[in-house]
């Protein structure tokens, strides 16, 4: 079993006051090549916290959307009558999905240029980026769609209508919703985004590290893997020779077959219809 190289470091003054008072420390430090770069949490929290609102509003979205689909299509009059007000609630998604997309961006244009810069966008060129197998832990954690078989989360990049939002599931995720039986407020909800900022500002740095490393960082491996990797290719490429250059057993019997047949040596044009 090979471990994941570890790039990201916290020394013992995270989350110590300063020595007048004022706010703790909380610095993570990079590890890019022989040097170490160091950021204030807030850069990478503040990135994490707008994704997740904006993940939230495109997964209450859709469940709106199926809403007024189901309506649509066999709702009762009494229903159908509550659609103005879904169509009502339709457009507020809207308005808040656009001011949550700018604050991403505003989040997003504080990373500072380099590596981890770099990394963060390379990641997000793939639109399964959010199933990593530590985002999916935490989402099964937390009792969504990969605690269970309905696959929503490996297939939602798949009917995504846009282009951000994407990733594993939130307080208004539909499918979830249906789960559990309810669903909650608004002020519920906004009470989960408060207890995210909390474990990502926690006095313990684990949970901050592990989705530092998620969000912003590329998969890294031990130098030991990609030996080995090297090794099973040079091995499966000498054996892949050592097949082409040596004659298999059902090319020694169709020649043989052939000059038995032909009562002389086979032309060239016969050797080449062989299998």
């Amino acid at each position: 079993m090979f471990k994941r190289r570890q790039r990201l470091k916290t020394n013992d003054s995270w989350a110590q006051p300063y020595p007048k008072g004022g706010p703790s420390f909380r610095i993570i430090g990079f590890k890019d090549g022989i040097s170490l770069v160091y950021f204030d949490v807030k850069t990478f929290a503040d990135i994490i916290i707008a994704e997740y609102c904006l993940r939230e509003i495109v997964q209450r979205e859709q469940t709106l959307k199926n809403k007024i689909r189901i309506i649509q299509k066999i709702g009762t009059p009494e229903d159908l009558k509550k659609q103005a007000e879904q169509n009502k609630q339709a457009r507020e998604i809207l308005r808040r999905y656009s001011e949550a997309e700018y604050k991403l961006y505003g989040a997003e244009v504080r990373l500072p240029i380099g590596t981890v810069h770099k990394e963060y966008h390379s990641l997000r060129q793939s639109s399964t980026w959010y199933l990593r197998q530590e985002l999916v832990d935490d989402c099964a954690k937390r009792g969504g769609c990969c605690s269970r078989n309905c696959g929503c989360c490996q297939t939602r990049h798949e009917q995504a209508v846009r282009n951000k939002g994407l990733g594993h599931c939130t307080p208004s995720c539909g499918c979830c919703a249906s789960e559990r039986g309810f669903e909650y407020s608004a002020k519920e909800t906004q009470s989960f985004v408060n207890d995210l900022k909390a474990r990502l500002y926690s006095d313990s740095p684990a949970y901050t590290v592990q989705m530092v490393e998620a969000f912003f960082l590329l998969p890294s491996v031990d130098k030991g893997l990609f030996r080995t990797i090297r090794k099973l290719r040079v091995k499966k490429k000498k054996k892949t020779t050592m097949k082409e250059t040596q004659p298999s057993v059902q090319m020694i019997l169709c020649v043989g077959a052939m000059l038995l047949a032909a009562g002389g040596p086979p032309s060239l044009s016969v050797y080449t219809s062989c299998p």
